[in-house]
């Protein structure tokens, strides 16, 4: 049924109204409010699967659904991870889903999704925070980023800015959140 989805709903692809999108960040679910119909039905497939398995049983699941899905899939998984019981089990999944080079697959984990906030080490953070300036994607829709910023990732981004500017390139205004260990406005 998850990979069937987008076969079944294929005629729907409408974004979820505002009202909708309060109700799934309501219920942890804020991520699955940026995507669309088919990831929202997706993501609740998953997190009905999840409730009916195990702990072992589960982990596997989101395991190879993250490592057999196409990136539309991995979207929708990312999405839901932090509502899915027994989450800080999927950190490995979460971390590997930040070394992508698809673009929708990193947002889905790095932006507008509770998970890493709460479930990264200091390292795995910073480097999701970093991958996210690197890419040019906004450090305001990373969330929970005042509560993380520390002094490892506040070096990092000086020694980021310094190398661009040695470099004589332009400096991402988003680096200068880090420094300030400002994150969150």
């Amino acid at each position: 049924p998850y990979a069937a989805a987008l076969r079944r709903l294929r005629s729907v692809g409408a974004a979820p109204t505002p009202r909708q999108s309060e109700a799934l960040e309501r219920a942890a679910l804020g991520a699955l409010g940026q995507r669309d119909a088919v990831a929202m039905v997706r993501g609740a497939l998953l997190l009905v699967a999840c409730r009916c398995v195990d702990d072992g049983a589960r982990a596997a699941l989101v395991d190879r659904v993250f490592r057999t899905g196409d990136s539309a899939e991995r979207v929708a998984l990312l999405a839901v991870l932090a509502a899915l019981p027994s989450a800080p089990a999927y950190v490995e999944t979460a971390v590997e889903a930040c070394r992508t080079n698809v673009r929708d697959v990193f947002e889905a984990i790095a932006c507008e999704n509770d998970y890493p906030a709460r479930h990264f080490s200091d390292a795995a953070f910073n480097q999701m925070v970093m991958k996210a300036v690197f890419s040019g994607v906004s450090l305001s829709r990373v969330r929970g980023l005042a509560g993380r910023v520390n002094r490892e990732l506040e070096r990092m981004a000086r020694d980021y800015g310094a190398e661009r500017r040695a470099a004589g390139r332009e400096v991402p205004a988003d680096l200068a959140r880090l420094i300030a260990g400002q994150g969150d406005t």
